[in-house]
């Protein structure tokens, strides 16, 4: 987790924490490291969760349909 510091210290979530109190966060709620393959999904509607992500590379596309199939597409960019 430690390499990842650089990006999470400049995430609104860990604003004003020092790297041993977001490390310290990071342990107690045991974070782990995930990876998707390109074009995944990471959730689709209606799944329930119990857990809190954050990306820490490349970017994630939200896209809500409603009822008869209509997309409206946001592109969520994390920091580099």
């Amino acid at each position: 987790m430690k390499k990842y510091l650089p990006i999470l210290r400049n995430s609104p979530f860990f604003k004003g924490l020092t790297d041993n109190e977001i490390l310290s966060v990071l342990h107690c709620v045991n974070a782990t490291i995930i990876s998707k393959e390109r074009n995944s999904y990471i959730f689709r509607a209606g799944d329930s969760t119990e857990v809190m992500g954050l990306v820490l590379s490349g970017c994630v596309l939200v896209i809500q349909e409603d009822l008869w199939g209509t997309s409206k597409y946001s592109v969520k960019m994390p920091y580099r």
